[in-house]
């Protein structure tokens, strides 16, 4: 019985074994981000570094993607209303995409080098519609409460 032999082979099979969890990958960052605001976008890197172990990470995601969404209805009020507003999303969706390869590419990179995989895009996408519902919500309550003066 080589007992050396056994001991390396159930090394190889835990290194080797795939992360029980999935990240959220940049595509599925900036569809959230695009369709659900920054802040759909910070919660899906917060939920990535949860899953990672970095409960710092997550708070400070969510915490810059609300400061984004806030920059971003400043930036709609002051400017004019002949401005397009694609002029205000796309840069902040390219800084979504940039921020999330700058601070989780090489995680993410891992992640994929020990088989791990990708969370759906298409559960991206249905976080994207269930904040894009809460934002309707949101602007439906304002909107009563502006022009009817009550809820």
């Amino acid at each position: 019985m080589n007992l050396q032999g056994n001991i390396s082979e159930s090394q190889d099979a835990v290194a080797n074994r795939a992360p029980g969890y999935k990240l959220y990958s940049v595509k599925g960052t900036m569809i959230v981000s695009f369709f659900g605001t920054p802040l759909a976008g910070g919660y899906l890197m917060a939920k990535n570094y949860q899953r990672l172990g970095n409960q710092s990470g997550a708070r400070q995601a969510l915490f810059y993607s609300l400061l984004a969404v806030i920059a971003s209805l400043i930036a709609g009020y002051l400017l004019p209303e002949s401005f397009p507003s694609m002029s205000v999303s796309l840069p902040i969706l390219i800084a979504m995409g940039q921020a999330m390869k700058q601070l989780q590419g090489s995680a993410l990179e891992q992640h994929l080098q020990n088989h791990g995989q990708h969370e759906s895009c298409w559960k991206a996408w249905g976080i994207s519609l269930l904040f894009m519902a809460v934002i309707a919500v949101i602007c439906i309550a304002i909107f009563t409460f502006l022009i009817l003066g009550e809820f």
